[in-house]
């Protein structure tokens, strides 16, 4: 009967031999079976010699095992690829991501027979301002402005402004994600409606009076501290 050493020797090797059959890297192969070698080497001189404790002499054969993979932790055959490697690319889908799920509630709303203004208003009372709640008219320009320049051509300016009012204007980047027409049966209307609906119930929640007027390609906005 074969001894315990030997026995473990024939699973190594065959340890071994599934690295070598999993992996196409030689060098790696080659330095490899010699680590492993080395230490089985070791292991054996130490067994014959009686020299430690059999529970350390089985941590040490386990740690062998372990440094002979086999296919499956070695080798993989789906190999990852980045389909927007840049981080302009990365923010283009992002953004459009969100837009399209904007879209995506507003055809379920009018699936079960709702209209675009109940799902706004479903958004505008989940969502929330109450941070920038009694802080000015800035915070609420900068989350303007941060939403149309998050668009790769967006344009936005303020025309005018005072401590209880100020009036803007933006242009519509969002527009060529219906150059084609309807996205999921949501037309462009659709979704200014929802998306400026929105924002004008969040105002409208933390005391500011949103209102905007679409003009050609841009749109006049303006918010105002309610009385």
């Amino acid at each position: 009967m074969e001894s315990t050493f030997e026995q473990y020797k024939h699973t190594c090797s065959l340890g071994v031999l599934d690295y070598f059959n999993s992996n196409n890297n030689l060098q790696l192969k080659i330095e490899t079976t010699l680590f492993i070698e080395s230490l089985r080497l070791t292991v054996y001189k130490h067994f014959k010699m009686k020299a430690i404790p059999k529970f350390l002499l089985t941590s040490v054969l386990l740690l062998i095992t372990f440094l002979a993979p086999g296919q499956d932790s070695v080798y993989q055959k789906i190999q990852l690829k980045d389909r927007f490697p840049t981080v302009l690319e990365k923010s283009n889908f992002n953004i459009w991501r969100t837009d399209f799920y904007i879209c995506t509630g507003i055809a379920y709303a009018k699936s079960l027979g709702k209209t675009t203004d109940d799902f706004a208003t479903f958004v505008g009372n989940s969502h929330s301002w109450e941070s920038i709640k009694g802080k000015g008219l800035e915070p609420a320009v900068q989350i303007l402005y941060g939403l149309i320049m998050l668009y790769q051509n967006g344009r936005f300016e303020i025309i005018s402004e005072s401590p209880a009012f100020v009036t803007m204007q933006f242009n519509r980047p969002y527009k060529v994600y219906f150059s084609k027409g309807y996205q999921l049966g949501v037309s462009l209307e659709e979704f200014e409606r929802c998306l400026w609906g929105h924002i004008k119930i969040l105002a409208d929640r933390i005391g500011l009076n949103f209102e905007y007027n679409i003009v050609g390609e841009q749109i006049i906005s303006s918010l105002k501290i309610n009385e």
